[in-house]
């Protein structure tokens, strides 16, 4: 990755680039990180606090030794902090919150990729690979398609017949299983999740009261409205637990 940015024009939007992938400096972005550091006379960093508006970060595109940042609507919060990296970079962390310290694993290597198409099978078949050929390896990480016509929380058992037990087996090895949660929830009134955010009143929606729904990869989806706390609770506690027993196709049991 690039991280000498002059000269690049970059956007603060994102959505789903759906496998087509330019450089780093192209949009789609997959993340907005609207912080950047100026290193000169005096190093300094800018950060732009501007979450719902649209807008995008001229790094001196055309050469006219300026950078500019435009924003649409919300106004413009921007901070300026000047001082050596170090300062700077604490400065940062100040008003973001500091970062949890990881697990041990998690700063270990790790095996992604889109996707395990054959299962089960073909992951056990990667991690003995990286075993019977002497490299490191803490963790395989699962894409979406290890999930029931992507819905989250259930699991396609064709491909992964025995996830759980495929989980123990790469435990057994060191290796831990990261499994992709996409934070799209099917629209499908016969799906449980589905029906148990709409009762909890936990998707995003319009002025105007009607749901926020957009096709991503299961299809048309609701969107959980994760600024509200009840609703991270619900996604990540364990309220949650009855939800993640999908009744789809008959059930397929907790992931």
């Amino acid at each position: 990755m690039n991280y000498d940015l002059r000269g690049s024009l970059l956007k603060m939007w994102n959505h789903d680039a759906n496998g087509s992938y330019g450089s780093f400096e192209d949009p789609p972005l997959y993340i907005s990180i609207p912080v950047y550091i100026v290193e000169g006379e005096v190093t300094y960093l800018v950060f732009h606090n501007n979450p719902p508006s649209q807008g995008e970060i001229d790094m001196d595109f055309n050469h006219q030794g300026m950078i500019r940042a435009r924003f649409s609507g919300c106004g413009h919060d921007m901070f300026i902090f000047p001082g050596s990296l170090k300062e700077v970079l604490r400065c940062l962390r100040d008003i973001s919150g500091p970062q949890s310290l990881p697990p041990r694993w998690a700063l270990g290597f790790h095996q992604s990729r889109y996707s395990y198409m054959n299962g089960g099978d073909e992951v056990m078949s990667v991690a003995r690979g990286f075993k019977d050929n002497g490299l490191p390896i803490s963790a395989i990480h699962l894409d979406i398609d290890y999930m029931d016509g992507y819905r989250v929380f259930t699991v396609d058992r064709n491909r992964f017949v025995d996830l759980a037990g495929m989980n123990r087996d790469l435990a057994s090895m060191g290796i831990r299983t990261v499994a992709i949660i996409d934070p799209g929830v099917k629209v499908d009134d016969n799906y449980s999740v589905y029906r148990e955010g709409l009762r909890r009143d936990a998707y995003v929606k319009w002025p105007d009261g009607t749901y926020v729904n957009s096709p991503v990869w299961p299809g048309n989806v609701a969107f959980p409205d994760f600024t509200e706390e009840k609703v991270r609770d619900w996604w990540g506690g364990s309220n949650y637990e009855s939800s993640r027993k999908t009744e789809y196709r008959g059930g397929y049991g907790t992931t």
